[in-house]
């Protein structure tokens, strides 16, 4: 038998208004990503910001501020391991291809700044589908 967890706030009572705004400012949000747990993490609020877990799914979370319950953030784990896989999009997009010239230091820090957009735009787009089935329209980066 399998043991379930209570929530301790229901989807319904979270909040978008701080996502949505951020989403149409076209600002990308913070890219974190954790080789040691296989989690990426995107913040749109200072990494040290308190916040809540909310799974949605085997992979997707919500992050939520305790006090507002204002969305602030996904997370998605086994992100290498098994949700990367299921996209190839966005497998291209988290490769560093040879197809851009690499030079120096330079030319990496501006090819991984662009990439962050890239795939912050498709892992928030992956991620609505997944709070769509638990009543909460998400929006997308773009």
């Amino acid at each position: 038998m399998e043991a379930t967890l209570p929530r301790l706030v229901d989807v319904k009572e979270l909040k978008t208004n701080l996502w949505k705004q951020a989403a149409a400012s076209k600002i990308a949000p913070s890219f974190y990503f954790d080789p040691k747990v296989d989690a990426v993490m995107l913040l749109i609020v200072e990494k040290k910001t308190p916040k809540i877990v909310h799974y949605i799914d085997e992979h997707v979370a919500l992050l939520y501020q305790p006090e507002s319950k204002e969305i602030i953030g996904l997370r998605i784990e086994n992100f290498q391991k098994s949700f990367l896989p299921k996209y190839a999009e966005l497998q291209q997009n988290w490769k560093l291809s040879s197809t851009y010239p690499v030079r120096d230091f330079g030319d990496l820090i501006i090819r991984v700044r662009k990439q962050e957009g890239i795939v912050a735009k498709q892992i928030s787009s992956l991620a609505r589908p997944a709070a769509a089935k638990v009543g909460m329209d998400l929006a997308v980066f773009v």
